[in-house]
């Protein structure tokens, strides 16, 4: 949905909300910028040529290729033949102030389908929040034979939910031995080649001036401790779920917590998963704690020291794009905001 200066977008979408016929909200164009403003300043700014190898400015969009072997198709390569190297695109940015989900990397291949999302590992400790968005085959808008040669080996390695890039029974069947082994090096590759792009970021924004340096540094004395930072974050241990016969969904949720010095104020989202796009979000009829934590205007407060708190939920099926009973639930439990966690 978002086109370079050479060509307009390969898709536009626009809204109208109905109910019985009659309109409730007027047709509205979706523009991509404002739903995901830091992905598609990224892509935008590949399609028009104005990317940078690294990044000076929260504004700037860096970019970095990484390689990807295509495997020979069984019976056609010689002997010791790897395969042919294909260069894709990584592209990584800032995050936007209001993303929720970040510090990703957006997989896309073709005419810019989205594929998978994941997250790099190892990161450096510290690294500021960016969206990035990695282009392979036909999505990078190169021609040549190792970009149809990379379009048609990702195709054969994604499941019918077209999800993911892991081992099928398509891509074992016409590909030599060795094709999933490289595409864990291409997963390794996309990692580096982000930790490169945050290092080098980090390394920057730790320079400065040598006296400005010596003036900021603080030193410990006796007596002083250091700060204590919180590590981690809330996560979702356990899950007890059922629908009711109104349709609503039902939730018991167990949380674990790191040790923090401040309550933790979190925000449980209820979502419905779908195997494309983004998850979309219904609303809780009831929200109640159960273990070890409070409820207070919609958020639950859990209170410092606490490692494991569990709380209950309704969902509103007035809120459900679909029947509860045809989709399968998601929890999500965010930082609220203005939470003093």
């Amino acid at each position: 949905m978002i086109g370079g200066k050479a060509g307009g977008a390969l898709m536009e979408a626009s809204v109208t909300t109905l109910r019985n016929g009659r309109v409730l909200i007027s047709e509205e164009v979706v523009d991509p910028h404002v739903h995901h403003p830091a992905l598609g300043r990224a892509l935008q700014a590949y399609l028009d040529g104005e990317t940078v190898s690294e990044l000076t400015s929260g504004d700037q969009v860096a970019l970095v290729e990484v390689p990807l072997v295509v495997s020979p198709l069984k019976g056609r390569s010689r002997a010791r033949n790897k395969g042919r190297e294909h260069s894709a695109v990584l592209l990584l940015t800032s995050a936007a102030d209001r993303d929720e989900r970040h510090s990703r990397v957006v997989c896309m291949r073709g005419n810019r389908m989205t594929i998978t999302e994941q997250r790099p590992r190892e990161l450096p400790l510290g690294t500021a929040p960016f969206q990035a968005v990695l282009l392979a085959g036909f999505a990078t808008g190169r021609e040549g034979e190792d970009a149809e040669l990379a379009e048609a080996f990702l195709r054969a390695s994604e499941p019918p939910e077209h999800d993911r890039w892991d081992r099928t029974e398509e891509l074992t069947s016409l590909y030599e031995r060795g094709a999933l082994t490289r595409l864990k090096e291409f997963r390794t590759e996309i990692d580096k080649a982000v930790r490169g792009l945050v290092g080098r970021r980090e390394a920057t924004r730790a320079g400065g001036p040598a006296a400005l340096r010596e003036l900021l540094k603080l030193e410990g004395g006796p007596g002083i401790a250091p700060a204590r930072r919180t590590q981690g974050f809330p996560v979702v241990r356990s899950i007890q779920a059922r629908v009711d016969d109104r349709g609503a969904w039902k939730v018991t949720v167990g949380l674990k917590l790191p040790d923090a010095e401040d309550p933790w104020v979190l925000n449980p989202v209820a979502k419905f998963d779908v195997r494309s796009g983004g998850r979309p979000a219904v609303g809780w009829a009831e929200l109640a704690a159960s273990d070890d934590c409070r409820v207070e205007n919609g958020n639950l407060v859990i209170d410092p020291g606490v490692r494991t708190a569990v709380f209950t939920g309704v969902t509103d099926p007035a809120t459900h794009p679909v029947q509860g009973g045809l989709a399968r639930l998601v929890i999500d439990v965010q930082k609220a905001r203005g939470g003093a966690a």
